[in-house]
């Protein structure tokens, strides 16, 4: 027997959907949650993220911005903005949304990695990334390598490679 009133299912429906690649689907169940509790941080952020993988990053923008001037404390919609700038390759519209979140959160450790990852993959800006770093004092490890094809190597790159590209996001 399920309680209609309980937040469980739908979000757990609206997950699977999302992981499916069924954004408006997903978006339907993340909306049921939200009416049921309308700052639920998983609701609210699968669905801004799904209205970006489902190709309207504009309204996903808004999502996360309205999000952020209800609860600017709140980290998860600064770094979603942060992430949809930075796909959009609008590094200075990524490096604002972290910085305004650094701003209130100035000794929050996921926070200051994820803007210097940010700001890292602009070698004009590794500067910058590696003094919030080393300002903050967080415990990070800096990994700086670079994988150069040969015609011996040509098509059979290294496996250390892949795993490095794979975990450079997390």
């Amino acid at each position: 027997r399920l309680n209609p009133q309980s937040i469980d299912a739908p979000l757990h429906i609206a997950r699977l959907r999302k992981r499916q690649g069924h954004n408006a689907e997903a978006n339907r169940f993340f909306g049921i949650v939200l009416d049921l509790a309308p700052d639920h941080i998983d609701a609210l952020t699968g669905y801004g993220q799904t209205l970006a993988d489902g190709g309207d990053v504009a309204a996903a923008i808004r999502h996360f911005s309205d999000w952020a001037n209800r609860q600017p404390r709140e980290v998860s919609p600064y770094l979603e903005l942060g992430w949809l700038h930075h796909k959009q390759e609008d590094i200075d519209r990524a490096q604002a949304a972290h910085r305004d979140l650094v701003t209130n959160l100035t000794r929050d450790q996921p926070t200051l990695s994820r803007l210097s990852r940010i700001l890292a993959r602009d070698p004009a800006r590794l500067e910058q990334a590696l003094d919030i770093l080393e300002r903050n004092e967080l415990d990070q490890t800096v990994v700086i390598t670079h994988f150069a094809q040969t015609i011996a190597t040509l098509g059979r790159e290294p496996v250390v490679k892949y795993w490095l590209l794979g975990n450079c996001e997390r």
